[in-house]
């Protein structure tokens, strides 16, 4: 019986697991896509984050019911995010390294624990606050600000974004993002796709993060937590840069990628909770 109810247990985590990575993608690759549309000129395109996009989801037909399954999804991201920091399925470790990464994992599931109380207040009909990112941001900043030592806070934070960026960029140069995945399930042309559409997206999403990091830094350098921006900002900053245009459209492809990726990971990453 306990070997059954433990069968039950890691598949019912595997189970939200993917439809975390499923939720996660379609988010993000509405972002890309709201992105290209500005662009590009679109109707209907803007500039936005992840509770932008969730709130343009909501909007749409059917959005409530989509919105109730975003929310499911990111909520198990949660749980699967917290497993893998807590309980460590793909081994980390408790040396310096592996407690970083599994430190990386946990901050990951209080971010998208925050994104999916966004997404369950939509759902609730009780607004889900600002649904602005650079918003939240500039408030967690505030809050930083506050505390003693807060300015070297702030700049913390911007140094360790800007080192996630790094190790994404690392990522893509090694393809070492691939070897997570189970490759006897896809054929050599969905590998190659999927590795190419993979590595635009981290990429994409690399560089909006070492561009939020250096926003924090200016932030800590300038005292003032309104130059803390989060990826709605920064999106913002690659159109009103020299080229803006070219910037946004391309950032904005690869944040579509980077949704793929996502939901690449939801069909085929390999889950052992």
């Amino acid at each position: 019986m306990r070997v059954a109810a433990n069968r039950q247990t890691r598949n019912g985590i595997e189970i939200l697991a993917r439809a975390g990575y499923f939720a996660k993608g379609a988010v993000f690759g509405t972002i890309g896509l709201l992105t290209v549309m500005t662009a590009f000129g679109f109707a209907g395109g803007r500039i936005t984050g992840t509770r932008g996009a969730i709130a343009e989801i909501s909007s749409q037909s059917f959005g409530q019911f989509l919105l109730v399954l975003i929310a499911i999804g990111l909520a198990g991201f949660v749980v699967w995010r917290f497993v893998q920091a807590i309980k460590d399925p793909e081994r980390h470790g408790t040396e310096p390294k592996g407690l970083v990464q599994r430190a990386g994992l946990l901050v990951s599931g209080v971010i998208y624990a925050g994104l999916a109380l966004f997404a369950l207040r939509l759902v609730w009909g009780s607004g889900g606050g600002s649904g602005s990112d650079s918003g939240g941001t500039q408030q967690t900043a505030g809050w930083l600000m506050s505390n003693p030592a807060g300015i070297w806070l702030v700049g913390a934070v911007g140094v360790i974004i800007i080192g996630v960026a790094l190790y994404q960029a690392w990522r893509v140069l090694t393809v070492s993002y691939r070897s997570q995945w189970d490759l006897s399930g896809m054929s050599a042309t969905e590998i190659r796709w999927a590795t190419r559409l993979s590595a635009a997206g981290i990429a994409a999403r690399a560089v909006a993060f070492a561009l939020i990091g250096w926003f924090f830094i200016e932030a800590a350098l300038e005292a003032d937590p309104s130059e803390a921006k989060g990826l709605d900002g920064a999106l913002q900053a690659f159109s009103s840069g020299p080229f803006g245009t070219l910037w946004l459209a391309l950032v904005g492809l690869g944040f579509v990628c980077y949704g793929v990726y996502c939901f690449v990971n939801g069909r085929y990453k390999r889950i052992s909770p």
